[in-house]
Formats: structure tokens, C-alpha cells, sequence
């Protein structure tokens, strides 16, 4: 998934619930986090700015309620 301003997180929730991700080096540590508020139950897209971040390969969570998924993007 390259990027090079902004990326897009797609997720599906099953039940109403407050979102938020986190962006993490390959070193693990967090350099860019938000809170996206609450979302209904089903399938959303949300864009982010990726322009602070330095090319490289990065790990995003994104945590809606008790439910996580992760994924990787890279940046240009």
C-alpha cells in the first residue's frame, strides 16, 4: 500500500463504537495517533495525512471498540 500524502483506512465494525488509530515505526514506537470518534456498525473509510512521516514502511492499528486490526503501509 504506498502512499504519499494521504493513506485511507478501511474497516467494518459490528456494533457502534468509538475509533481510533495509531501509526507505528518498525521500531515500534508511535509517531502519529488519533481519535476518530464514533462510528456505527458496518463498513467506513477514513483518510489521513501522511506527509510528517519519513519514507519508510509503517504499522497501522486501528482499534474500533474491543476490536483491533493492523496493517502496513508504505510511504514515499
Amino acid at each position: 500500500n504506498p502512499v504519499v500524502n494521504n493513506a485511507t483506512i478501511n474497516f467494518n465494525i459490528e456494533e457502534t463504537a468509538s475509533v481510533s488509530y495509531q501509526i507505528f515505526d518498525l521500531a515500534g514506537r508511535m509517531v502519529q495517533n488519533a481519535t476518530l470518534g464514533n462510528y456505527n456498525q458496518g463498513s467506513h473509510s477514513v483518510n489521513f495525512n501522511v506527509n510528517g512521516l519519513s519514507t519508510g514502511t509503517y504499522i497501522v492499528k486501528v482499534q474500533a471498540g474491543a476490536a483491533t486490526t493492523t496493517s502496513k503501509i508504505l510511504v514515499y
